[in-house]
Parts: structure tokens; sequence; C-alpha cells
């Protein structure tokens, strides 16, 4: 008996392997396709689950061929082998305590503050990561001396961890992904004018337009303020429209509307804090046509997406 739940820890603990390694194939598929503006089929939540319980289901498979290995093997095994299957049963350990929510049951019949839930959340899922590990573990070093077996447990644990953190770490690009699926970016540009601009209008007089070839969408003037002694504009802008021809157009009561251009994919991923300023690409003519920018035309941008 106490084989047959070894081998079944380390089948979960394997298909929580594959359940990464989804998160890191659709992250990477994503933003390869995202740079080339072909993301739009995959920009869904259902799309990501697919990805997800696929990964799932090969590492199920795995598993279950490993898991019958263990049950059907006898040991001794290799050292390497009995770290790694005890880091794998830990693995299980780990995934079965996300799985049941044992904080969200605590929650739901329990008053628990914010800080509780989090604590019993953390401590939940390392005690069943630890006894996965010591369950392996036992199961695989029997004849052992118990102040050896301790010892292993501990570096299996810590194996375990290692496991744990690298999954994670591994399937951030994923995550940063699915965070936002589904939903346009939104964002902020801020327009930096020359040194010598002194008049500046009332932002309810300045109007902002983000035009492009499949419609027009309209940005928002929100505020004047001063970085090392020149006015900058913050300007709210959306991405709604999902293209990368693009043209942000300012047009001001004291001059030829502004013209700057975007450097963003169709759909452009969240860049938290403000990119470097950018040269303005130049002026909308009267007959909507655009005269380029010149040295002298001393107009800059940057911007900021959001999700």
């Amino acid at each position: 008996m106490m084989r047959l739940v070894s081998a079944a820890l380390v089948a979960v603990g394997i298909s929580l392997i594959g359940w990464w390694a989804g998160y890191m194939l659709f992250g990477g598929v994503f933003e390869l396709l995202r740079a080339r503006d072909l993301d739009a089929a995959l920009d869904s939540p259902r799309t990501l689950a697919l990805f997800q319980y696929a990964g799932a289901a090969f590492g199920i498979a795995i598993g279950s061929l490993v898991a019958w290995r263990c049950h059907r093997a006898e040991p001794p095994r290799p050292f390497w082998g009995v770290y790694l299957l005890a880091a794998l049963g830990g693995l299980g350990g780990f995934a079965l305590s996300q799985a049941t929510e044992i904080a969200e049951l605590a929650a739901t019949y329990l008053r628990i503050s914010k800080d509780t839930y989090i604590l019993i959340s953390i401590l939940s899922m390392l005690v069943m990561l630890i006894a996965g590990c010591i369950w392996v573990l036992a199961t695989e070093t029997r004849a052992m001396p118990t102040g050896i077996r301790v010892a292993h447990g501990t570096g299996t644990v810590v194996l375990a961890l290692a496991l744990v953190i690298f999954g994670f770490a591994a399937s951030k690009p994923g995550a940063d992904a699915a965070r936002n699926l589904g939903r346009p970016a939104t964002g902020w540009a801020n327009i930096r004018f020359p040194s010598g601009s002194v008049a500046q209008p009332d932002v309810k007089s300045i109007t902002a337009e983000m035009r492009t070839p499949i419609g027009v969408t309209r940005a928002v003037p929100n505020e004047w303020r001063q970085e090392h002694g020149r006015p900058v504009l913050a300007v709210m802008i959306d991405f709604k429209l999902r293209t990368r021809d693009r043209l942000l157009v300012l047009t001001l009561p004291d001059r030829p509307p502004l013209v700057f251009k975007p450097p963003f994919p169709a759909n452009p991923a969240a860049k938290f804090g403000y990119g470097p300023w950018l040269r303005m690409d130049g002026f909308m003519n009267a007959d909507g046509t655009i005269r380029p920018a010149t040295a002298g035309d001393d107009y800059a941008i940057r911007y900021m997406v959001n999700r």
C-alpha cells in the first residue's frame, strides 16, 4: 500500500511539471506570435487552459508510466533515483494541496482574516510538500538507519522546494501573458514640448486621437506638468483596435496637429514604467498628409502600456 501511494504521488508530481510546461509553452508561443501580430487566435483564457490541461495530461501519462515501473520494481534504487523520486513525491503533495484548496475551505467555514488565509495557504502547501517527500523516501529507504533517512529527507525537501521555485519562475512568461488575455491594452503617453513653449492651452481645448486604418479611438489629454523646465502633457491612450499601423494625432489650438507613431505590435504587452523618449514623427497637414519632423522640431514622446 505504501508503494502504491508513493507511486501515485510521483505521478501527480510529474503531472504538475506538465502543467507548468503547458504554461511555459503557451507563454513562448504567445509572445512569438504577438511580435508578428498573429496572437489573436491565442488571446483567450480557454486557449491557455487547453495548453495547461494538455501539458498536465502528458505529465499524467508519463507519471503513470513511471509510477507503474516504480510499483513493480524492487528497491534498492540508485541514490540519485531515490532523491528524484522523493522530490517528485513532494511535488505531488504540493499539487494536491493546491487542488484541495485547504485555505479556501478554512475561509468558507471559518471567519479568518486575509493574513490568516495566506498563512494557512503557505503552511498547507509546505506541509503537503514535506509529507510527500517523506512518504516516498520512507518507502524507498526502509532498510536505512533513521539518522541517514532524516538527512536524506532534508535534502529531498530542499530539492522539491527548488523544483517548485524553478517551476514558478519558468512559467512566469505564461503567467504574465495569461493575466491580460482577452483584454485590450491601455496606457499613457507623455508628450514633451520644446523648452521655449510658454503657452500651455487648457487640456479641454486639446483633442487627441489614435487613428488606424480600421477606425479611430479617442485619447484623453489629462494634465500639464513640468519636467526639467519643459512642459509635458500626459495623455491617456488605448490600443483596442488591433493593428500596429497607428498614429497618435494631438491637436492644439495654437499649432498644427502633432503626429506620433507608437512603436508597438497590434496587441502590445504591458510595460511597467515609461520607456525612453522618442522623437516626434511629424505634423499633420490640412490635406491629411504628414510633414516629417526636422531636427529643429524638438518634440518627444514616451509611452507606458497598462492592462
